[in-house]
């Protein structure tokens, strides 16, 4: 009986020393943080998006800067998707508002190749929450020592710029921690959403504008206009026309009825890929599992 007791404990023991490898619920701290730079340096990801307007392909390549010392738990999470493929097809799949132009993707993948009846689905369920590095959860950096003469500027927490992402959160969850997949883009240079309530993780750092495969510019720092004009103010670009009752089967065998949203010329979200010579494939989880 006591050999039995022991070799419980030692299970129990493991079990939670392999839990704790994958699982955290507190915020990452300074130590940990430059560990992570030290080990991986500050990443970077290129973002390929596509659209046709106009009977024209536009297609952007976006490199980010990630801002692993600004939202550490949040960018690893989103390396991680990028690792899985998560992103690849994805679609740009909702404007927030017309007047701050924010848009939302990861949460359906599109396939042109399909009836239009079925041209989305859901992106998989990842099965798993964050403790997304918001304000409003409790995330409040130091403000920068450049700004410390700004009285306006009362965290350093990463703030919202042209064309930068942030996670979004779930309104419905008042605790901010759910913000594992979908995230939000800015596209306007007047920002007025509160990035309080999100974890701002990835900065533009250059733009590459091809459209039918002809070079517009390369390597740009600033996005020209007619892209922001495309993105934000013609008609054609809007992505929700219909809703339509679909009818499938669950993993489990069972009949869902669901109302969807039909997208017509989407903005899709073709691939994401990690830069540099290091192994994101090791980088780190942070993840609460539901």
């Amino acid at each position: 009986m006591k050999l039995r007791k022991i070799a419980l404990v030692f299970i129990a023991v493991v079990l939670l020393v392999s839990m704790t490898g994958c699982n955290s619920v507190s915020f990452l701290s300074a130590g940990q943080i430059s560990n992570l730079v030290n080990e991986y340096g500050k990443p970077q990801a290129e973002m390929t998006v596509e659209y046709t307007l106009n009977e024209k392909t536009t297609r952007l390549v976006l490199v980010y800067d990630l801002e692993v010392e600004k939202a550490p738990i949040t960018v690893a999470n989103f390396i991680n998707l990028v690792n899985d493929g998560y992103y690849d097809n994805v679609v740009f799949d909702s404007r927030i508002s017309s007047s701050t132009n924010s848009w939302i993707a990861g949460r359906y993948t599109y396939n042109p190749d399909e009836d239009l009846e079925y041209n989305y689905y859901k992106t998989k369920d990842v099965g798993y929450t964050i403790l997304g590095e918001f304000y409003q959860n409790g995330w409040e950096l130091p403000v920068d020592e450049a700004d410390k003469d700004n009285e306006e500027i009362t965290d350093g927490n990463a703030k919202f710029s042209l064309f930068s992402l942030a996670m979004y959160h779930e309104s419905s969850v008042s605790s901010f921690d759910k913000a594992s997949t979908a995230f939000f883009m800015t596209t306007s240079s007047t920002q007025t959403e509160n990035y309080k309530n999100y974890a701002v993780f990835a900065t533009l750092a250059s733009i590459s504008v091809y459209v039918d495969d002809v070079a517009l510019v390369e390597n740009a720092t600033e996005i020209p206009a007619s892209v922001l004009y495309d993105f934000n103010n013609n008609s054609s670009m809007t992505t929700t026309t219909t809703r339509k009752v679909v009818v499938e089967t669950d993993d489990e065998g069972n009949e869902v009825t669901e109302s969807r949203t039909m997208f017509r010329d989407p903005v899709v979200i073709k691939s994401v890929k990690m830069l540099g010579d290091k192994d994101f494939s090791k980088y780190p989880h942070y993840v609460i599992t539901l």
